[in-house]
């Protein structure tokens, strides 16, 4: 087994969420945001795609809304296992929902299923290779490219270690226009230690039932020290379905 295989023992899919804002939709087509169609293809299957490519030997776990259980399983196609997420209580608990199944492992990849049109082997298997030659406790995926949707732009070095996020109307300040600030917008897309993702994961459910609010992916990241947090830039842009607008656009793509 190559280095690159052995490193990615699980990737970790993460479709759990309700998606109100399409929810007219994939109830009306009977299927979760993950699968609608585009492209004869869906978000699902090209993250998939991508995954068993660059890491043929790796684990692909989806965790999944009750909802939806069924509809994920038979997409599988027996190619890996479907967890339930029983209440949304966000993206961070449904990571340890998935790592309580877990008893070994080494670096896991994480995905938000719902924006991975557009992802290529390549990438992963760069996104890998930063984080095992940086030593790093978790790697993310940052677009180099300007996405006007995002609110928020994450700041990193030449070295590419994280150095924050900043609301998209405080990048006008002299401080951050500097030529060692770079710029990107996380994808939903990191590799990290599995002993890192337990502890950081379960430490964000804490406090997200103490102060009553949503786990949170991005609070993991943002709260490591930032020399343990590496980027991996891309300039591909990730395209996703998170709005009946977003679903208009890649279909408008699919016919134009």
């Amino acid at each position: 087994m190559s280095l690159r295989e052995r490193e990615i023992t699980h990737s970790l899919f993460l479709a759990g969420g309700r998606g109100q804002r399409i929810e007219e939709i994939t109830l009306r087509e009977k299927l979760p945001k993950q699968l609608l169609p585009v492209k004869q293809s869906n978000s699902l299957y090209e993250g998939l795609n991508a995954v068993k490519q660059a890491f043929p030997s790796t684990k692909i776990v989806i965790i999944s809304s009750p909802r939806w259980q069924t509809i994920f399983a038979k997409a599988l196609m027996s190619q890996g296992v479907v967890l339930i997420q029983e209440y949304p209580w966000g993206n961070a608990d449904a990571i340890r929902i998935a790592l309580d199944t877990m008893d070994e492992g080494e670096n896991i990849l994480c995905c938000n299923a719902d924006n991975l049109f557009g992802l290529r082997k390549e990438e992963l298997l760069k996104l890998s290779r930063e984080h095992q030659t940086k030593g790093n406790e978790v790697t993310i995926l940052l677009e180099e490219v300007s996405n006007q949707k995002s609110p928020y732009v994450w700041l990193y070095n030449n070295q590419n270690k994280l150095l924050g996020r900043v609301r998209r109307q405080e990048l006008s300040s002299a401080r951050l226009e500097r030529p060692e600030i770079r710029k990107g917008i996380f994808c939903g897309i990191f590799v990290a230690q599995l002993a890192w993702l337990r502890k950081a994961s379960e430490q964000e459910c804490r406090l997200a039932i103490a102060e009553k609010r949503e786990a949170k992916i991005t609070n993991m990241i943002l709260r490591e020290e930032q020399e343990q947090v590496g980027v991996c830039p891309t300039k591909v842009i990730h395209y996703g379905i998170n709005t009946p607008a977003d679903l208009a656009f890649l279909r408008s793509k699919e016919n134009g």
